[in-house]
């Protein structure tokens, strides 16, 4: 499945901490700063690159040395989280009518 971030977050690392932080039009259904660890940050910075939860799960696995079943477990979890408080939106794809459409992604 594929991932697009909510383009009014930000994601930085001050002081060894790291921080998503939302836009002021978004301070009503987020937090203005929510803190993550180092795991969390790392796999934020796949979304970024990729936003493929199955390319995240194999580089998280790489990149921590587990299993791709721990890795593919913690990173479902990690994306369920972000998609139910609304820092990230999963695409759906979706065939338009007619023979020969490309597919088109769409957020749900």
């Amino acid at each position: 499945m594929r991932y697009r971030i909510n383009p009014d977050i930000v994601c930085t690392g001050i002081c060894g901490k790291y921080l998503l932080i939302a836009a002021r039009n978004q301070w009503d259904r987020l937090p203005y700063v929510q803190e993550i660890n180092s795991q969390a940050y790392f796999c934020w910075k796949l979304l970024e690159e990729t936003g493929d939860s199955r390319k995240m799960e194999a580089l998280a696995a790489q990149e921590y040395g587990i299993s791709p079943e721990e890795a593919g477990k913690a990173v479902r979890d990690f994306l369920g989280q972000l998609e139910k408080k609304g820092y990230i939106m999963a695409e759906v794809s979706r065939r338009p009518e007619g023979p020969g459409r490309d597919t088109l992604d769409d957020f749900r």
